[in-house]
Formats: C-alpha cells, structure tokens, sequence
C-alpha cells in the first residue's frame, strides 16, 4: 500500500489541531460480501502499527448512523485475533467492550454515541487493571476534549448507492 497523503479525512472536525500528517492507505466502495477481506488489511495494518511503535493503536472510526461502524467491528476483531465464536456487540449502552485475543493482547471497544461530550475515556476504561494492545472508538467526536485520545488510525465509513465506501487512513506526528 503506497499512501497518498493529504489534508486529512472529509469528516474530522476542522478545528481539531494535528501536528502531524494524514496517509490515506486505501479506500474502496463495497458491499458486505468484501467486509473481511477489507477487515483483513486494516487489522494487518493495525498489528504492524502496534508491534513497530510498542504504544498501543487508536483507530477512530467515523460515519452517521446506521454507516456500518460495528458491522465493520465484528470481523475487524476476528482479523485481529478475537475467537469468532465471540460475540461482537455494540457497546453503545455500556460504553466499553473488552476483547482478549488468543495471543493474550486486550481490545478496547468503545462506542461513545450516548456520550454527553464530557466523558472522559480514563473513566470508563480499565487501565490500572490492565493494559489494551488497542484501542477502537466510534463516535470519538464526542469525548471530553481533555481525554481525546488521538488516532494512530481512521476509518472513514460512508453509504453510497452501491454499498459503502470505506476510506483506510494512517496517522503520523
């Protein structure tokens, strides 16, 4: 994958300040049947990114309602090592999901939709009782701006007339 950089996703908040660069490493406009091969690379890249830098990853995914945000997250979790008799849920009334790979590394999943914008993410995860080898936010926009845990990663997901388009980018400061 050779990324193609630019100014950043269409849906970020243009206020938000990123001292860094934005790659898009792939997009794509599919329908379902392509959502594991899609799930595949991103997790591949995830993995890299996690295993490279030592720090855990951060992918912020981002879309209306009903784009497709924890349809993604169930193959998304298997790709990354989650046994796939697990079920993969939205954690949209609990906030958080946690999910232990069979290699043993934790996943935070954290859907925020409910969130009144003064959540803060220490809040809610267990950090003191363990450590996540990732991080998967949806709805991050509506963190507390004190607690944004910024992105090593974004996944754009948006409804087209065919399917959806996913746009894959990397974060780099």
């Amino acid at each position: 994958m050779k990324p193609l950089t630019m100014n950043g996703p269409k849906q970020l908040n243009p206020d938000m300040k990123w001292s860094g660069t934005w790659s898009l490493l792939m997009t794509s406009e599919i329908a379902e049947v392509g959502l594991t091969e899609w799930a595949g690379r991103v997790a591949q890249e995830l993995e890299s990114s996690r295993l490279h830098s030592k720090k855990p990853f951060c992918l912020w995914l981002l879309g209306e309602v009903g784009a497709g945000k924890t349809t993604f997250c169930k193959p998304l979790f298997t790709e990354l090592g989650v046994d796939r008799n697990i079920a993969v849920t939205s954690p949209t009334y609990t906030y958080l999901a946690e999910y232990k790979t069979q290699s043993g590394i934790w996943l935070a999943h954290l859907d925020l939709y409910r969130s009144d914008f003064e959540l803060d993410i220490e809040d809610i995860v267990a950090e003191d009782l363990r450590s996540y080898g990732g991080y998967i936010l949806e709805w991050p926009e509506r963190m507390a701006e004190s607690s944004k845990r910024f992105p090593t990663h974004l996944l754009e997901i948006e409804t087209t007339d065919l399917g959806r388009r996913y746009s894959f980018w990397s974060y780099r400061s």
